[in-house]
């Protein structure tokens, strides 16, 4: 039965934070209970709060962290884009130049051959004039030395006109192409320089969606952790309600139970831990309506509770008016570890003229109510049963003092718990009784 057993029964949800941050236990009729401690104050809860609006403003400075260095990211980014963008027009630069370029080469061998054709129908039309003689015929043929020289520098003239020319275009064509490669080689470079920009631009790109993530999960524990504080309140501001509504009960209790009177003084004194001054009859019933105690408080080594067998089960009655502060089922016969050896359970927290009292019940075959739900007293909350670590079928039931949550461990109830006898008197002892109500 040292099962960790949650406090009051509402729960608030699990929260994961980047560095699993906070994560909150079951709450409890005092406050919440988290890693970093118990809440068990009002004043506890509000340093809770506290704590929590703390964590929160931390996780808004870490979000404005992230979001500044995105922003410095989407301005790098920005400017590498910018960058391609420039590359990209010298590269179209440079396409158009090397299409002007394959122009003029175009127009240069043009140029070359038309050349090299007016040679050719010069040369035709320098044989027809001399009657299909070449050159030489044309130097002997002459009428004089004068004549021959003449002649002699027009081959000279011509011949080296075209040489000339030809070689002239020969260079501008060489030089166009030295050009044309040149641009092409620059083109590389820069096609090789765009790779190298837009690379760094899918680095940048995956490093900004990776903050942003980082800025989601942020803003996702930063909403968790606001959450968390308005359950926080809402759990204070509904055990408030309750505690009034409860309190307003026992006062009517009391008005009816003694006309109009003050409280009823207790029977005795209480053992365990639970003090003196304890009432006696004061909106306490029997948990069961019929049945007998087979095994009473004490009666083995810290055994903190009274036993109450009844042949096939029977109706299991809360002893007074409250609140479910605790349910733990899924428990059958013959899983003697199940919630800690209690079996199906239920925990009741009660106010009873002025004090805190908690009533458990323990190895049910069924539970009928949930928490957080307000109970009267002799209403049927379960069914007796052999669940958890029980050897037949019986309820095993505690009275907690002091006390308005159920407790993890049990040395916390073996402090807290009293013989419940002293609280409620059993018919004839203890032995078998029948009654109803």
């Amino acid at each position: 039965m040292n099962k960790t057993l949650k406090k009051v029964g509402f729960s608030l949800a699990a929260i994961l934070l980047l560095s699993a941050y906070i994560n909150f236990t079951p709450f409890n009729l005092s406050g919440v209970s988290t890693v970093d401690g118990a809440c068990g104050t009002t004043e506890e809860c509000n340093a809770e709060i506290k704590r929590l609006e703390e964590e929160r403003e931390k996780k808004q400075a870490e979000i404005s962290g992230y979001e500044d260095t995105t922003d410095g990211i989407q301005n790098k980014i920005f400017g590498l884009q910018e960058e391609r963008d420039l590359i990209d027009s010298q590269i179209t630069a440079l396409d158009n130049s090397i299409s002007a370029i394959d122009g003029e080469i175009k127009t240069l061998e043009e140029s070359i051959t038309k050349k090299h054709e007016e040679i050719r129908n010069r040369m035709e039309r320098m044989q027809l004039a001399i009657k299909g003689n070449q050159y030489l015929d044309f130097l002997i043929n002459s009428e004089s030395l004068t004549d021959l020289i003449r002649r002699a520098d027009a081959v000279e003239s011509i011949t080296s006109y075209d040489k000339d020319l030809i070689s002239q275009i020969s260079a501008e064509k060489a030089q166009v192409v030295a050009f044309q490669e040149q641009q092409a080689e620059q083109r590389k470079q820069q096609e090789s320089k765009k790779t190298e920009t837009e690379t760094l631009i899918a680095e940048q790109q995956q490093l900004q969606a990776d903050f942003k993530a980082k800025i989601a999960a942020a803003q996702s524990s930063a909403s968790d952790l606001e959450l968390s504080q308005g359950e926080v309140q809402a759990q204070i501001d509904k055990l408030e309600e309750l505690r009034k509504q409860q309190e307003e009960e026992e006062k009517n209790n009391n008005n009816n139970n003694n006309g109009g009177g003050g409280e009823e003084n207790g029977g005795g004194n209480e053992s365990g831990g639970g003090g003196s001054g304890v009432p006696s009859g004061s909106g306490w019933v029997l948990p069961t309506a019929s049945g007998t105690v087979t095994c009473s408080y004490g009666c083995y080594y810290d055994h903190i509770g009274t036993d109450i067998g009844k042949y096939g089960g029977t109706n299991v009655l809360a002893a007074a008016t409250g609140i479910v502060v605790y349910t733990a089922g899924g428990c059958y016969e013959g899983n003697r570890s199940c919630n800690g050896g209690f079996g199906n359970v239920i925990a009741i927290s009660h106010r009873i003229n002025g004090r805190d009292y908690v009533t458990v019940y323990a190895h049910l075959q069924s539970i009928y109510v949930s928490e957080w739900q307000t109970v009267s007293a002799g209403q049927s909350i379960g069914y007796m049963g052999n669940t958890g670590d029980s050897y037949g079928t019986h309820l095993h039931f505690e009275v907690l003092v002091d006390i308005n949550y159920m407790p993890g461990s049990k040395a916390t109830r073996r402090a807290h718990s009293v013989d419940s006898v002293r609280i409620i008197p059993y018919p004839n002892g203890g032995s078998e009784w029948s009654s109803s109500w």
